[in-house]
């Protein structure tokens, strides 16, 4: 529809927030205004009519969306002692993706939709996922930075890998080093 959803920060009173650029005419609309707050890591739904994104209004990271115009702020994302990030929603726009960081772990997170549950992907397993989340246009595989400490206690050791997780199984996994 020739817009573009964004997120940019004003520094005089440290808020990040979503905007939307209409290319056509140049017209900008402030979606999110939140002072001293985040909202950012913007995720447009397949129908265009809901954008999904990080906030941190309630104190803690999680996932929420409004409407395409800005109204409507809804929590989508909830939990205890644990932070939510990058937002990702299906290309059916059933299921949203998105990392779990609890302390030094972080799982990778597929809520339904229409059900309202959240099922962990990744589990207790060998990866650990970091500073980004994307899936690919058919939905079946999510990349996100791989996060390998060789050495917990030595972080010089520390590996940076993509990774590639299936979603229809998530025990498949490819990792490729950078």
């Amino acid at each position: 529809d020739e817009k573009i959803v964004y997120a940019t920060n004003d520094e005089k009173i440290r808020d990040w927030n979503l905007w939307m650029l209409n290319t056509a005419d140049g017209s900008k609309q402030k979606l999110t205004a939140d002072s001293e707050k985040q909202n950012d890591f913007p995720t447009i739904s397949p129908d265009k009519k809901t954008i999904y994104f990080l906030s941190d209004r309630n104190k803690q990271s999680r996932i929420w969306r409004i409407n395409a115009d800005g109204s409507n702020p809804q929590q989508i994302t909830f939990g205890e002692d644990e932070t939510h990030h990058f937002p990702q929603i299906s290309h059916d726009g059933n299921h949203l993706y998105f990392i779990i960081k609890s302390g030094r772990s972080s799982t990778i997170g597929r809520k339904s939709l229409n059900e309202n549950s959240v099922q962990e992907l990744s589990g207790k397993t060998n990866y650990t996922a970091g500073n980004f989340l994307s899936l690919s246009p058919d939905g079946k595989l999510l990349a996100f930075q791989n996060i390998n400490f060789q050495t917990k206690s030595e972080p010089e050791n520390l590996k940076l890998q993509i990774a590639l997780l299936s979603t229809e199984n998530p025990q498949d996994v490819q990792l490729k080093e950078i």
